[in-house]
């Protein structure tokens, strides 16, 4: 029997990187798993073209048979150009009225005739990572014309609940009230929109699924968050306890978690473990707040890390101070799979089914989090305890090669169907 070759389109929005922030693997992953089944055609957005030049040739080596680059700005940053151009004040008032959502990024009838050219075919799938690009690739291939026969989109998150736990500025005017409310319309009406149109809509925890099929009546299919597990080098035991936070700094709620926990929680570790913790934040693209730390009662600040297994191996204990966003942190199950223990929030290991003193430790307000801290620096039985249960746990659920597996298995269904 010859093998099945499926032909995908994947419109993403992030550059696919195995070694980038979260949403950066998971494309990667994507992009790796699609490619076993097929040619790959990538189509990236103008500011990877601008900014990131330099990385699109190695896109070949994770599995992109051929890159396609867009030309024209995002549909929101055209709109939002013309609202800071005008003087009128009426006029200016209603174009930020009328203004589109940052995730509406469609496209118009004449650039989607270009594009359906440009991008040829025929494709027995078209998959888009995230809202954003499924929006895109939607007005591209809008029901009145023939469209790729099976179509998935990856929202990795619920885009919705991101928006509604994400901190914005404490006092919005009363315009920028309506708009927040006009935009978290927009958005749950275009993620039921899309979930009701595509052939499958994927999500990375059951959690998520199920408050999804709750606002949509489309029950996604769960396809994980996943790491590589290896060889694992063992806790290094010496008169000093490195507490590690890793993440991107441009995100939000990991610049918020840290302020909170260097603010909160760290004073109170140094009061009682004092030289002896010290603390590194290794993240992409560090803000000047978290720059500003670098030095400052034993806090060292990395940014951008070429390697971060070196920095797991250098670690004792990780947390992860979060208190917005949605989906799973990839950066639980990396720490788990290098054995290492972990402090986190509720919402921080949310949809992982990691039991609070079983895998992990779990805190949510300052003294008990200080008090997870303290009692792990002082037993480093607990943590190798904590850590090994984490590793298991995590590797029954979260390998890559086993969730690569199963998505496979499952495309390879669906577009024999059709």
């Amino acid at each position: 029997m010859t093998e099945q070759i499926i032909r995908t389109l994947m419109v993403c929005r992030e550059l696919p990187d195995p070694n980038g922030v979260g949403v950066e693997r998971r494309a990667a992953q994507h992009l790796g798993m699609l490619a076993t089944l097929g040619p790959v055609t990538l189509v990236l957005p103008k500011w990877i073209g601008m900014s990131r030049s330099d990385r699109i040739p190695g896109l070949s080596a994770l599995g992109a048979s051929k890159v396609i680059v867009r030309g024209e700005a995002p549909h929101p940053e055209v709109l939002r150009q013309k609202h800071h151009a005008t003087n009128s004040r009426p006029l200016r008032m209603w174009r930020a009225l009328t203004r589109a959502p940052e995730f509406d990024d469609r496209v118009n009838k004449q650039l989607a005739r270009d594009y359906r050219q440009r991008l040829g075919g025929p494709y027995d799938l078209l998959f888009a990572f995230r809202l954003t690009s499924a929006v895109w690739a939607d007005s591209v291939y809008p029901t009145s014309v023939a469209r790729p026969p099976t179509t998935i989109v990856d929202l990795d998150d619920i885009e919705s609940i991101t928006f509604c736990n994400n901190p914005s500025e404490p006092t919005p005017s009363r315009l920028r009230r309506i708009l927040l409310r006009r935009d978290l319309f927009a958005l749950k009406s275009t993620e039921r929109r899309l979930a009701q149109r595509w052939s499958a809509t994927l999500l990375c925890s059951a959690l998520d699924a199920d408050r999804f099929f709750k606002s949509t009546g489309v029950r996604p299919r769960i396809v994980p968050n996943a790491v590589r597990f290896g060889t694992v080098e063992p806790e290094q035991l010496g008169p000093k306890t490195q507490f590690l936070f890793v993440g991107a700094f441009g995100y939000a709620p990991n610049e918020h978690g840290v302020g909170w926990f260097v603010e909160k929680v760290w004073p109170v570790v140094r009061a009682s473990l004092g030289d002896h913790a010290e603390l590194t934040l290794a993240g992409y693209r560090p803000t000047r707040a978290i720059s500003a730390l670098d030095g400052v009662n034993g806090i060292r600040v990395l940014g951008d890390v070429a390697d971060l297994a070196e920095v797991y191996t250098a670690a004792n204990i990780v947390i992860v101070p979060l208190f917005s966003g949605s989906g799973t942190r990839i950066k639980v199950i990396e720490a788990a799979a290098m054995q290492r223990a972990i402090i986190s929030t509720t919402l921080g290991c949310e949809g992982l089914d990691m039991a609070a003193g079983k895998h992990i430790e779990i805190a949510n307000d300052p003294a008990t989090f200080a008090t997870a801290a303290i009692e792990l620096a002082n037993n480093p039985a607990r943590r190798k305890m904590l850590a090994l249960a984490a590793c298991q746990h995590a590797k029954s659920l979260f390998s890559i090669e086993q969730v690569n597996a199963d998505l496979q298995k499952r495309i390879t269904a669906m577009v024999a169907e059709k």
